[in-house]
Formats: structure tokens, C-alpha cells, sequence
């Protein structure tokens, strides 16, 4: 009879359970393809505490000893978890004949324990995946006289 509410109600209930299913799944398949925003952060530049001092004099037979100081930075938060080492701030000069030196980064994430060993190529930045956590660094060349080293954290 119409206008009886509970005959009413009771004919909706299918049409209102299809319904409420079409909009989950709709919903569920929404949430599985798009994906997921994630925030993003400008990247941070992360100076060495202590910079790389190379000797750039003549060893042999003079004892003349000329030193020159660079001061080391890694790139973070461009990508999670990845690392870009750079032998001097962006904006600065690379030194000559940096190919010569055999620069290389020794790393360690504190806090997953993974390590590892990069080569810097003579454009003078080289990245790596480090993951997230604290990780310390220390660039070392070839005459060095104090290896850069540095702790910064990763995203």
C-alpha cells in the first residue's frame, strides 16, 4: 500500500545496498589508481662539519706544501631516501683537475646500517641511495690532507 513507511523502506533496502556497494568499490578502486600525493620539501643543503683540505704543493725532494680547503655538501630531500654528494656548495667553483684526485664519499646510515663507497666524477657530484636516517660521510681524495666529513639527516 502506498504510503505505508515500512513497505517503503523495505523496497529502497536493495536499491540502497546496491547503491552503498557501487559507491565502496568506487571508492576503493579511486584509492588503488590514483596515486597517493606525498609532500614534498625543497631540498637542503648540508654543509660538512669539517671541510676537505687537499695538498695541492710538490712532495718530492722541496718539502714545499700548499694547501687548499673545500668544503663538501650533501643534497637531500630532492628524492626520499637518495643522497646527492657535491665536493663544493652549488654555485661555487669545482677545482682543477678534480679527475686527478680520485674524490671518493664513504657513507653510513646509522640507522639502517647500510654503507657503501662513491666514486665523484669530475663534474664533481655523484648521488646515491642511502635511505632515511642519520648518515655520516667523509669525502676523501687523493693528497688529502683532512678528509670532509659530515652527519646530516635524510628524509
Amino acid at each position: 500500500m502506498p504510503g505505508n513507511d515500512l513497505e517503503d523502506s523495505a523496497m529502497r533496502s536493495p536499491q540502497q545496498l546496491i547503491g552503498a556497494a557501487v559507491l565502496t568499490v568506487g571508492v576503493a578502486v579511486g584509492l588503488v589508481t590514483v596515486p597517493n600525493a606525498q609532500a614534498s620539501a625543497a631540498p637542503t643543503v648540508n654543509t660538512f662539519q669539517i671541510p676537505l683540505v687537499v695538498n695541492t704543493g710538490i712532495w718530492a725532494c722541496s718539502g714545499i706544501h700548499t694547501f687548499c680547503s673545500y668544503t663538501p655538501v650533501a643534497i637531500t630531500g630532492e628524492t626520499p631516501g637518495l643522497v646527492t654528494f657535491r665536493v663544493v656548495p652549488p654555485g661555487e667553483r669545482l677545482p682543477p683537475a678534480l679527475s686527478w684526485w680520485n674524490i671518493r664519499v664513504h657513507w653510513w646510515n646509522a640507522g639502517t646500517g647500510a654503507s657503501g663507497v662513491l666514486d665523484i666524477p669530475a663534474d664533481g657530484s655523484a648521488s646515491v641511495f642511502t635511505g632515511a636516517g642519520f648518515v655520516t660521510a667523509s669525502m676523501t681524495a687523493r693528497d688529502q690532507a683532512v678528509a670532509g666529513t659530515g652527519v646530516f639527516l635524510v628524509p
